[in-house]
């Protein structure tokens, strides 16, 4: 039984009752009416102990309001339990966790099959926020029900309901009462009253009894059901919290894990510079051998001594160079062939029609180049190895012998360039033959001429597949320096197959003497009296490399690799980029990222702690539900110290999870190698502790 003897109450200047007495039994449904205004709720909240008041308050023979603060907390949870005119709930759990908080068998512990009779069932997976008002009053009853306190307040039990809920709601409560509880509720619900037990009416301050059913004095015992929270509400409750506002947990995740990532940025940068290196320039070096007079570098006509074995050891001995192949170029106008004389005067210059076709299986679809339909221009004939994929644009998918063609000769034949992988092309092959040494009609600067070596070729015409196109302004397509735009390649294994039928290993002096106007050749000896006549003296060997392409690893060690073959005695070509204006810019990169960085961070932590605040009514009101559920301070701290724990595990988590996907997508587009470290963990989870811990501690704090 509960009493209230002498009792007023005045809230700020407002007085609300003035020496009033109200009593209710166990066994009876206590009914408090009254207008609006009156004070039914702030009766109601006086009898849950939440406001101070004047009097006694008297629950079996115990002064109630005697009782230190703790002890009257304790007489709260453990013998009332009140469903607010709005309930209250933990917004991120669903209405189904909210019964297994008590159970997961929560079926067999609802006595008063209050899910059925208040048709629950299909609410069960749903969240508190999706409900509307009548349906959260039936939740918050049925589960005030399943908690069976011997004390049951209700402020307005049939509001938003309709009157079928509303007979069934009071029949519950009335049945509640009648197994031995004290109920009391508000109501102006005027079917209420033929449930009611005891009915007071709020009047001029006071409180009138105005119907009473005899009185009972039985006390029942009853055993009250407390609920447990279990990691799995922890977790179901962080599940609703990043799908509620998952766009927002999602930026979030971006964000922290980005300002983890640019703790660690300096790595990258150096990464960064490596790739734009690497990846703006080939990682071919050029190796040639000059006659010391030679006026130009690598002249793509064989002009160039052939290297040693001993040489190409060394050069394969050269740190960071990965792969090593030999190169052969010549012009298809200005190249020499095994007699020492040019091509074009072999015979009149024939049109491009004569020298260019392709072929579809037998058909012919194209003959000649656009533009240069009458006149050969000076096209480059070059070999290619065929582990060299990068630069290619469009390959062959079946073939990988063959003629590639670099984009500007491509589209000298047709507009639609991919269209021309896997059919065949009739074109000249040059098969290097013999080293000429001697051959003077090169000229220094002065315009002196000197004796100097030449490769001499075979020619012939071959039908071969077009494997692939190169990339359009890559090393293979366009050579500034030279002033060649148009250029093949051949295969090197093709090449090698021809060069093994019509090589020989013998080697002659071939001498030129020219008496009268009449040119006489003769073999390794010239007869004593015609030595004076001698004009060149050439020597023919069988053809050795005069080109390697090195193949190195990272081009920041370009200008180690290029001093090293200088060192041994060979010339080094490479279009490079100015390294230094790349770091400075790089640099200047790195100094943007760390200020977006620190702005982004700012901006999260402002935006996080507003957003912060904007949740604490809900907080509150996950508070208040467990304080109506009995659960001391004690308990919710430690539920909220968890929950913010585990989130900030959960969060960080993910942060990581998002920032190594960020290092794998930033190390793909940017070829770097960034490399996390304890840093950028530190970061991310001393951030994520400040937004999912000391944030609510501090708006918890300052909104007491």
């Amino acid at each position: 039984m509960i009493t209230l003897k002498d009792f007023e109450l005045i809230l700020g200047k407002k007085e609300i009752f003035k020496n009033s007495y109200f009593q209710a039994y166990p066994h009876q449904l206590t009914l408090i009416k009254g207008e609006s205004g009156s004070g039914k709720t702030s009766l109601l909240k006086c009898l849950n102990l939440d406001y101070s008041f004047k009097g006694r308050y008297v629950y079996d023979e115990i002064d109630i309001s005697m009782l230190s603060d703790d002890e009257k907390k304790k007489y709260k949870q453990t013998h009332i339990c009140m469903v607010e005119q709005l309930p209250s709930f933990i917004n991120d759990l669903t209405i189904e966790a909210h019964y297994q908080l008590y159970n997961k068998n929560y079926l067999a512990y609802d006595q008063y099959d209050s899910i059925n009779l208040l048709q629950i069932n299909n609410l069960m997976k749903e969240y508190p926020h999706q409900l509307s008002e009548g349906e959260k009053k039936r939740v918050a009853i049925s589960l005030a029900l399943l908690r069976d306190t011997p004390v049951l307040i209700i402020d307005e039990p049939t509001a938003s309901l309709n009157e079928e809920m509303s007979e069934i709601i009071a029949k519950l409560l009335h049945e509640y009462a009648q197994k031995g509880h004290t109920v009391i509720i508000s109501s102006h619900d005027l079917k209420l009253q033929n449930y009611s037990d005891a009915i007071y009416n709020i009047d001029n301050l006071k409180l009138n009894l105005i119907f009473q059913n005899k009185e009972t004095s039985t006390i029942s015992k009853n055993e009250i059901k407390k609920i447990q929270f279990s990691n799995n509400n922890y977790f179901m409750m962080f599940k609703h919290y990043i799908s509620h506002k998952k766009l927002s947990f999602i930026m979030n995740v971006i964000l922290i894990s980005f300002v983890g990532l640019s703790c660690i940025f300096n790595n990258t940068v150096i990464s960064v510079h490596k790739s734009i290196i690497n990846n703006l320039s080939s990682k071919q070096v050029i190796v040639y051998k000059s006659n010391n007079k030679q006026l130009f570098d690598y002249s793509y006509n064989g002009f160039e001594y052939p290297i040693t074995t001993e040489e190409t050891e060394k050069l394969k001995s050269i740190d960071h160079v990965k792969a090593i192949h030999w190169k052969y170029d010549t012009s298809i106008v200005n190249g020499l062939n095994e007699n020492g004389g040019f091509f074009s005067g072999e015979s009149e210059v024939e049109p491009t029609n004569e020298k260019i076709k392709v072929f579809d299986n037998d058909q012919l679809l194209y003959t000649g180049l656009k533009d240069y339909e009458s006149v050969i221009p000076n096209i480059i004939m070059s070999s290619f190895d065929d582990s060299e994929n990068e630069n290619i644009e469009f390959a062959s998918q079946k073939n990988k012998q063959g003629i590639y063609l670099s984009k500007y000769l491509a589209e000298k034949i047709t507009d639609n360039v991919e269209e021309l992988i896997d059919k065949t092309i009739q074109i000249p092959v040059f098969i290097p033959s013999v080293d000429m040494d001697g051959i003077s009609f090169q000229t220094t600067e002065s315009g002196e001429e000197y004796a100097g070596n030449t490769v001499g070729a075979k020619k012939i015409e071959l039908q071969l597949p077009i494997v692939g196109i190169t990339k359009a302004d890559s090393l293979y397509d366009i050579d500034k320096d030279s002033g060649f735009i148009y250029r093949y390649f051949v295969s090197q294994s093709i090449l090698e197959e021809y060069r093994k039928e019509n090589s020989s290993e013998e080697s002659y002096y071939k001498y030129f003497v020219l008496i009268d106007d009449k040119m006489e050749t003769f073999i390794n000896e010239v007869p004593e009296e015609k030595k004076q006549y001698v004009t060149q003296k050439i020597k023919y060997t069988s053809w050795k490399p005069n080109c390697y392409v090195l193949e190195i690893d990272d081009l920041t060690y370009l200008s180690d690799v290029m001093n090293a073959v200088n060192e041994i005695g060979l010339n080094a070509k490479h279009i490079y980029l100015n390294s230094k204006s790349l770091q400075e810019s790089v640099q200047s990169m790195q100094r943007i990222i760390q200020l977006v960085g620190g702005c982004l961070l700012a901006l999260l932590l402002i935006t996080q702690y507003h957003h912060k605040k904007q949740k604490l009514s809900e907080e509150n009101e996950m508070r208040t539900y467990l304080r109506n559920m009995g659960l001391t301070e004690q308990n919710i701290r430690r539920i909220f110290m968890n929950k913010y724990l585990l989130y900030t595990l959960l969060y960080s988590i993910i942060c990581i999870i998002g920032m190594i996907i960020e290092t794998i997508v930033l190390n793909q587009l940017m070829y770097g190698k960034t490399q996390l470290t304890f840093i950028s963990f530190f970061m991310i989870i001393f951030i994520v502790l400040i937004i999912e811990l000391v944030y609510p501690l501090i708006v918890k704090r300052r909104d007491k």
